[in-house]
Formats: C-alpha cells, sequence, structure tokens
C-alpha cells in the first residue's frame, strides 16, 4: 500500500506540476507556434498552436472535409488537414457527448475563468497586430471547453493503457498491489514522466501515439515471438495497429516491426523456401487485414470528398518533394547529404529528449555483462529494429524535421530495461528505494525544465543547441 501511495503521488504531482504555469515567454509565443493560457493561481500552461484545430474538429468531426477556413479576410488552417487520421477527432468526439450534457448545468458558473482563458489566447492577436479575437475565431468560445475536456481524458486513458500494456508485456500474473513493489513498474513511469507527454497532456493532439505506438509493438512482437499460435497473434497485432493508422501514421513502422517478430518466429531467416510455402498465404493475408481499416476509411472519403486528402504530402517540407527538388536542382551528392543529415539530426533530438532511457540501457547491459535471456534478447532484437526505423521514417518523412515536435526513438527500449530489472535489482532491494528517490527527482525536473516548446528561448537561441 505504501509503494502504492508513493506512485499514485508521483503520477498526480507530475501531471498538476504541468499545470504550474506558461513555460514559453509571452512575447515569444507566436514565434514558437504555442498559446500561453492563464488560469487561476498563478498556473497556467503551454499549448501548441495547432490545440485550437483538433478541438474545432473533436466538437464537430463533419470539419474533417472543409477545405477552406477564411475569418477577417485571413485564410486559417481548414480542417481537412486531419483527413488523414480521423480516428482522434472521432473518438474524442464520442468521448465528449455525455460531457456536453453535463455542461449544460455548469456553463454559467465558469464565467470568470473562460474571460481570462479568453484573454491569455487573445495575446498572440495583439502581438501580431492582428484586428482579430478568439471569438471571431471560436465563436460561443465556451461551448467548445467539453471537447477540449474530452481531450484531456483521451489523453489521460491512452497513456493509462500504455501503461498496461507495458506491464502486460513483463508480468503475466493477475494486477494486485504487490505489483507496485517491482523495479519495472517504476522504471515504467518514464512512459509518464516524459517531453512528450509535457508539451501535449494539456495540448490537444495525436502526438502522444509516439509512446503508445511502440509500447502496443513491443507487446505483440513479444507475444508472437512466445506464442503457441503465431498466427492468430500476428493478425490481432496487424489488426490492432491497422486501425492505429487512422489515428497516426507511425503504426506503420508497427506492423513492420511485428512483421519481423512473425517472420523470426515462422524461421523465415533460416528456411524461407519452407517458410514461403506455408506462410505465404497468411502472409498476404496479413496485408489485408493491416489494411483493411484505412482502406475502408479510404472509400468513404471517395464517396464522400471524391478522394482521401492527406495533409503533410500536400506540403512542401514533406520527404517526396525535399529529396525530389534537391536532385533536381543538385544532384544525387546533395539528397545524399541532405539524407545522412536528417538521420543525424532526429537521432540528436531523440537523445535529448530520451537520454536517460539509453543511459539506463546501457548501465543495465553493463551491469550483466551482456548476457541476456531469451525474453531479453527477443526485446532487444525487436526494439532495435523499431528504433532504427522509426528514427528512419521521421528523418525521410520530414528531411527538414520538426524541432517544435518532441520525439523519441528510444522509449521502445523501456520493456527490455523493465525486464533487465527484474535480475538486477530484485536481487538489491535496497536499490529499489533508491530507484524510486530518483525517479522522483527526474519528475520534478522535467516539470521545471524551459523546454520543451517551440524553436527559440527568449534570447532567440533554438531550445536544441542549448
Amino acid at each position: 500500500m505504501i509503494f502504492f501511495i508513493l506512485f499514485f503521488l508521483l503520477t498526480s504531482s507530475f501531471l498538476i506540476g504541468l499545470l504550474r504555469g506558461p513555460i514559453v515567454p509571452n512575447e515569444i509565443q507566436s514565434k514558437n507556434c504555442a498559446r500561453n493560457v492563464s488560469l487561476p493561481f498563478g498556473g497556467g500552461v503551454t499549448l501548441n498552436c495547432d490545440s485550437g484545430m483538433y478541438v474545432r474538429l473533436a466538437k464537430n468531426p463533419l470539419l474533417l472535409f472543409e477545405e477552406k477556413r477564411i475569418v477577417h479576410n485571413r485564410i486559417l488552417t481548414a480542417g481537412n488537414v486531419e483527413q488523414a487520421t480521423p480516428g482522434s477527432t472521432y473518438l474524442v468526439w464520442i468521448i465528449s457527448q455525455p460531457l456536453y450534457f453535463i455542461w449544460k448545468g455548469f456553463d454559467k458558473s465558469f464565467s470568470e475563468l473562460i474571460s481570462q482563458i479568453k484573454s491569455s489566447l487573445n495575446e498572440t492577436y495583439i502581438q501580431q497586430d492582428i484586428n482579430q479575437t478568439i471569438d471571431d475565431s471560436f465563436p460561443n468560445f465556451k461551448s467548445f471547453l467539453p471537447s477540449y475536456v474530452s481531450y484531456i481524458i483521451f489523453h489521460f486513458f491512452l497513456i493509462f493503457l500504455t501503461f498496461t500494456f507495458y506491464i502486460k508485456t513483463l508480468y503475466d500474473k493477475p494486477f494486485n498491489l504487490n505489483l507496485f513493489t517491482k523495479p519495472f513498474l517504476w522504471i515504467g513511469s518514464f512512459l509518464l514522466i516524459n517531453d512528450i507527454v509535457k508539451q501535449f497532456f494539456f495540448s490537444p493532439g495525436p502526438q502522444l501515439f509516439r509512446i503508445f505506438a511502440p509500447i502496443i509493438t513491443i507487446y505483440f512482437s513479444n507475444k508472437i515471438l512466445v506464442s503457441k499460435n503465431a498466427n492468430k497473434d500476428f493478425f490481432i497485432g496487424t489488426l490492432f495497429v491497422g486501425f492505429g493508422m487512422l489515428f497516426y501514421f507511425n503504426f506503420f513502422i508497427s506492423v513492420l516491426t511485428i512483421g519481423f517478430a512473425w517472420l523470426i518466429k515462422s524461421r523465415f531467416f533460416s528456411e524461407p523456401i519452407n517458410f514461403i510455402k506455408k506462410q505465404y498465404f497468411n502472409f498476404l493475408l496479413s496485408i489485408i487485414v493491416f489494411t483493411f481499416p484505412y482502406f475502408t476509411w479510404y472509400i468513404i472519403c471517395l464517396m464522400t470528398n471524391d478522394g482521401l486528402f492527406i495533409y503533410d504530402l500536400d506540403q512542401t517540407n514533406n520527404g517526396i518533394d525535399v529529396f525530389k527538388i534537391i536532385l533536381n536542382e543538385e544532384g544525387f551528392n546533395a539528397v545524399y547529404k541532405t539524407f545522412l543529415d536528417s538521420i543525424i539530426n532526429t537521432y540528436k533530438r531523440s537523445l535529448i529528449h530520451s537520454w536517460h532511457i539509453l543511459a539506463i540501457l546501457f548501465s543495465f547491459l553493463l551491469l550483466l555483462k551482456f548476457k541476456l535471456t531469451n525474453i531479453e534478447k527477443n526485446l532487444l532484437t525487436t526494439s532495435l529494429f523499431y528504433s532504427f526505423f522509426i528514427i528512419l521514417f521521421f528523418c525521410i518523412y520530414k528531411p527538414t524535421g520538426e524541432p517544435r515536435l518532441v520525439f523519441s526513438g528510444f522509449i521502445i527500449f523501456l520493456p527490455l530495461i523493465g525486464e533487465m530489472s527484474k535480475r538486477i535489482i530484485n536481487l538489491r532491494k535496497k536499490f529499489l528505494g533508491f530507484l524510486i528517490f530518483l525517479i522522483f527527482l527526474f519528475s520534478g525536473h522535467v516539470i521545471h525544465k524551459n523546454s520543451p516548446y517551440g524553436w527559440y528561448n527568449i534570447d532567440g537561441y533554438y531550445f536544441f543547441e542549448e
């Protein structure tokens, strides 16, 4: 019970601590694609500048087919920016329906709070000398609050689900209070205490899938590798991540990793001819299973919208266009250099946000003298595969980078670290208390540091270069 109370204090204090106040100074928030929101008692939060768009969609999913949005003769981002990944919009809309019913009885009770929020959001219009207010962009502003709250609820359950799959990967017994004395559970707290959650827990959007996707990937990959019915678990995994594609495109790397685990289990690399004879139909079926959810959405868009609009491919900074332009203007060597620089920068960004994960990983490997159990080897193999290809995915997807968005290619290693902790910290019980103490310190550090929000700090320096 004591360990449970400590864990509850850790998680609740971290989430509440994120409301300590806006991080980005008001005078540079618009430059950083940020929106500061002031709350009572000196609290507040910094939101991503796209938050309003996600709230609009969650209130009215039909806006996914909105092609133009003009406010006071200003062209703003239309709702079809999220048409290619509608999952979050519809799910948050479902969550919000009972909240809208409840909100009708309280909407007059928060007039002072709403006025304070609107005043802080109007600050960016004043900075940019724009003759507009938040009421122009969001008529009847208070009616959007249930959708915003629904996004927070969605984020909470997404983190909870992530943590549950992390535990299920490492713990094959029914959950009980004794679980909170296990070191791997405390190591799993890094799924909550990280820069991705810090930036996006209170900021609507799909970014928390950068945490959920790797954990669900390692769960299904490990399940396949130890399964007595690998084909069944493979199909379940591919269907699950197929639905994930409706939420975030990084699930494409998830299906590759799950498929890689299935190939290992099916002895493809040692007996390729035998695999082709026995499994080629299952391989084709897995492709159908994976693509079915997204293909269904494509058909819906085709029937209602004459096609599917993918916003990122419509932008000039997508990988296809960037490499094509460089190839035509500067040649293949320039493409190679850009590609290599993109990989280095993507690794660098990942290290900045999750260096502690690699530090623990290599420390544990050294303590175990790199002698791993079969389960640990499975986790290491699939984690390395996912980490390499997710970094490759993002460096190709956006070669110019998205520095305002937090990224970590190393969260995937947490289940492996948790598994190794069973042999390290379990044998040294006194280390558990020290581990918990360090995690509380790290939680405080993540809360109080002034990054990661946007590109620049108050002195104009790119915060990744500090």
